[in-house]
């Protein structure tokens, strides 16, 4: 079906719209596809589209063949929600445009003997896809440029759940993958040559990539990086990295309070061990103190001669949920034994 127009195919939870094969013969050449052209106010909701897409090999014009997805939106605006996509060869939806994936199942696009890069979905630059699955797929997602929002997905039994190229800069939001060859986001081996910026709770996963001379990439707060064995990252451009070190139990600070990160690392130079004995002689807020019991508990006693630092320290004892010893006073009038810390 070639859309040059708009195709309205809305079914209900009870009565969905089908797409197939009318053979039931084992899925060749006879496949079929939706292919869009200029569309813009297209819908596909409640429909099941089953063994779509399209490969046919023509050596003399292109050795690997003629690519159609089922679903070929090119660059035209499409919704898609609460559907079933099963079966797709080589390509499950095809989009450069604008389109919206919803509540949807993408299931079962996978490899021949000789296609080996088979996709679930295949998006540049303005789509977004979410609250939808992706199960055994050999790729899930595969993204092309672009800032397309990819948020509350779970991608499960995939050979790669997502697969980013160059230097897009995808909105990842609350995604799970359980159960793929990567459980994460594989990084292509492409120059990131404009500026990038990456952000997820999945992590990165890198072969040998590079930042050309002149482009920026920015990992913001909470991002991970993994590199397969034998990879690194080559920078001749500039990496920017935007980490943060929040702590919820900060109920209370005082204007002489450590930074968490800052009495963190001391703790980690200081190296850790369950029988160590610390004493903070002026311990304020207790920062100090409460990220060592955070690490590696141990005996911690903090001293400070000011009634208002101890309350302080003790509120935020009580919100890490750690055990610190507090005592009131003078350092140089308190007595400890011999050899005790």
């Amino acid at each position: 079906i070639e859309v040059r127009g708009n195709l309205k195919a809305v079914g209900s939870e009870s009565e969905k719209i089908v797409f197939e094969r009318n053979s039931t013969d084992v899925p060749g050449n006879d496949r079929y596809r939706l292919r869009f052209i200029g569309s813009q106010n297209s819908i596909i909701d409640n429909v099941n589209l089953i063994d779509g897409g399209r490969l046919t090999y023509v050596p003399f014009y292109n050795p690997w063949g003629l690519i159609s997805a089922a679903i070929d939106a090119g660059n035209s605006s499409i919704s898609i929600k609460n559907s079933y996509i099963k079966g797709a060869f080589p390509l499950g939806i095809n989009s450069s445009g604008t389109t919206t994936i919803e509540n949807t199942i993408i299931e079962g696009t996978r490899n021949s003997d000789w296609f080996l890069n088979a996709i679930a979905l295949l998006i540049g630059e303005n789509s977004s896809v979410s609250s939808s699955t992706f199960k055994n797929n050999t790729i899930g997602i595969k993204i092309t440029g672009g800032n397309p929002q990819i948020e509350n997905n779970i991608f499960q039994e995939n050979r790669t759940p997502i697969l980013l190229e160059g230097g897009s800069s995808p909105i990842f939001i609350n995604n799970s993958a359980q159960n793929n060859g990567l459980n994460g986001i594989f990084v292509d081996g492409a120059s990131i040559i404009a500026d990038a910026v990456w952000q997820s709770n999945l992590p990165y996963i890198l072969g040998t990539k590079s930042i050309a001379a002149g482009a920026n990439l920015t990992l913001k707060e909470g991002t991970v990086i993994k590199f397969t064995n034998g990879s690194y990252l080559d920078i001749s451009g500039q990496l920017i990295t935007e980490g943060t070190f929040e702590r919820e139990y900060r109920k209370c600070t005082l204007k002489s309070s450590i930074n968490p990160a800052i009495a963190f690392t001391l703790n980690k130079l200081a190296g850790l061990d369950n029988n160590d004995r610390i004493l903070d002689p002026c311990c304020g807020s207790g920062t100090i103190l409460i990220e060592r019991q955070l690490l590696k508990p141990c005996i911690c006693i903090g001293v400070d001669i000011d009634p208002r630092a101890l309350e302080c320290a003790k509120e935020n004892i009580n919100a890490a949920n750690v055990e610190i010893e507090l005592k009131h006073g003078d350092i140089t009038q308190k007595k400890f034994p011999d050899n005790y810390f």
